[in-house]
């Protein structure tokens, strides 16, 4: 904090008045977390700690740099002046240093997402096997990821009704995977190969994919064109059908665990 005593002629003191004298020190009224001040004739100049500059006081030559010529009775913030690290107060002036901007951060580079990945090495990506409430997942290649397309799903592994009316449309879609154990990571993409949100819950024998289709991609009784991608862990085994039992579960309220 900054104390202040003397003369007030112009506000100087910073106490919210002017002309008031004061024999004995009184806390200026503002702010706080100040590191720096700066004393001219009339005015005052402090530092605080994030680099903004504040200023009270004697004011007509523009001195305090509120864009104004007005006498300030307590702190205001000094205009357009961030990353002052200095400062100095003449007789009707005042100077500061500032801190030269940061040059901005290098391009962040940003990893293929792993669909990205079955363009740029294509027989790394295989087709899974569907079967009536069954997924089969297999992999000859360490890396591999197997896709598996939703609406490929609907025909064969689930029954995706249409939106009933006066209910919520599109649906939250529930998918239930039993017997991926700590062998397989499974992802959800749309049709260009970028991650869709959703939210994953682990069961006692699984995990649930939980997610509701935009308005754009939705279609009637195939739930849109999103894609299923299947990642073999370390622990997986080359060559072996892991049957992964599935079912679908429509509701008009997000996933709740149990």
């Amino acid at each position: 904090t900054v104390w202040a005593w003397g003369a007030n002629y112009f506000g100087q003191l910073g106490d919210g008045s002017m002309t008031t004298h004061r024999p004995t020190p009184l806390q200026v009224s503002r702010p706080t977390g100040l590191t720096a001040i700066a004393v001219g004739e009339d005015h005052n100049l402090a530092l605080k700690a994030n680099g903004t500059v504040w200023a009270w006081g004697g004011n007509g030559w523009g001195q305090l740099g509120d864009g104004t010529t007005t006498d300030r009775r307590t702190p205001v913030l000094v205009s357009n002046l961030t990353g002052v690290t200095a400062l100095a107060a003449g007789s009707v002036h005042s100077s500061a240093v500032v801190s030269p901007v940061p040059p901005p951060p290098p391009p962040q580079v940003v990893r293929p997402q792993r669909l990205d990945r079955c363009q740029l090495s294509p027989w790394l990506c295989i087709d899974a096997r569907l079967e009536p409430g069954v997924l089969v997942l297999e992999c000859h290649l360490r890396g591999c990821i197997v896709i598996d397309p939703i609406p490929k799903n609907c025909l064969v592994k689930f029954k995706c009704p249409s939106c009933r009316p006066g209910r919520l449309c599109p649906p939250f879609y529930h998918i239930f995977f039993d017997g991926l154990d700590d062998v397989w990571t499974v992802g959800l993409f749309d049709a260009k190969g970028k991650p869709v949100q959703h939210q994953q819950f682990k069961t006692p024998t699984g995990i649930v994919i939980s997610f509701r289709p935009s308005e754009e991609q939705y279609i009637e009784t195939l739930i849109g064109d999103y894609f299923l991608a299947f990642e073999m862990g370390p622990k997986g085994k080359l060559a072996v059908k892991y049957k992964v039992k599935t079912r679908l579960k429509v509701s008009e309220r997000p996933y709740e665990p149990k």
